[in-house]
């Protein structure tokens, strides 16, 4: 399903909320997520053992036109035998960073040319740019 331009704004802030109930739920378990996102993404492991989840989501914008949404959420070993989420990445075309940049802008402290700090939450926002694509980086802040 292509999602266009003006539902695409909407995904970045629903991705932002989900987000935040990441940090208030410190290390959300892997099922949450899948709930909340579905069940339809790739599974795997980094070459250091790290397992994650990969959801791949085809949007449409006036920046970038068509293109594939990726989110990245990468997992732990908690105390009671759970994974749980420990940082989240997303991955969008380049184009896309005056987006990312005017939401983090609207919702958290920036800290730095291409870092917010949500200090409720504990957490990270980056963003790395690496053409052609945009990367943005939540983590704990701990």
């Amino acid at each position: 399903m292509l999602l266009n331009y003006k539902t695409v704004f909407s995904f970045l802030i629903l991705s932002l909320l989900l987000c935040q109930k990441l940090a208030a739920q410190a290390y959300i378990k892997k099922s949450e997520i899948i709930k909340s996102y579905g069940p339809k993404y790739v599974s795997g492991v980094r070459s250091d053992g790290v397992k994650y989840i990969k959801y791949e989501t085809l949007l449409n914008s006036e920046a970038s036109g068509s293109y594939e949404n990726i989110q990245v959420f990468y997992f732990k070993k908690l105390s009671d035998g759970t994974e749980g989420c420990f940082m989240w990445i997303v991955i969008n075309p380049s184009s896309e960073i005056n987006n990312w940049v005017s939401i983090l802008n609207s919702k958290y402290v920036k800290i730095n040319e291409l870092i917010w700090k949500d200090y409720k939450y504990n957490m990270l926002y980056s963003i790395q740019l690496q053409e052609p694509l945009c990367m943005v980086k939540v983590e704990y802040d701990l």
